[in-house]
């Protein structure tokens, strides 16, 4: 079965090998979010938004942020928290189910 970037990828029904006709073709839709930014996402978010309505799926908003305090956020932690709201405002906000992942870097912009 192939996989296509870094959502779960399942045929369509009408070419799974294995004749099943099971599940959703996709499970999750990761989202990449950069907070610093988040105004200049709106085409990304809502295309995002559409496919995880269609397919059923939950959207996976997931950033990075470095140890150190940014604009953002002074903690890891505060990130996370802020990741977090911006994943259940998109929920309450496009009817859909999301997650948020919050990762940290030593330095975002290196790696």
């Amino acid at each position: 079965m192939p996989h296509y970037g870094t959502s779960t990828y399942r045929e369509p029904e009408e070419f799974r090998r294995d004749g099943t006709k099971e599940g959703p073709m996709f499970k999750r839709i990761m989202v990449p979010v950069d907070l610093m930014h988040a105004e200049k996402l709106e085409k990304a978010l809502l295309c995002a938004a559409d496919l995880a309505a269609h397919y059923g799926a939950t959207a996976v908003y997931v950033g990075v942020t470095a140890s150190l305090p940014s604009k953002i956020a002074h903690t890891p932690p505060e990130y996370a928290e802020k990741l977090a709201a911006f994943a259940a405002s998109q929920a309450t906000e496009r009817g859909i189910a999301t997650e948020a992942r919050a990762y940290t870097s030593h330095d975002p912009a290196v790696d």
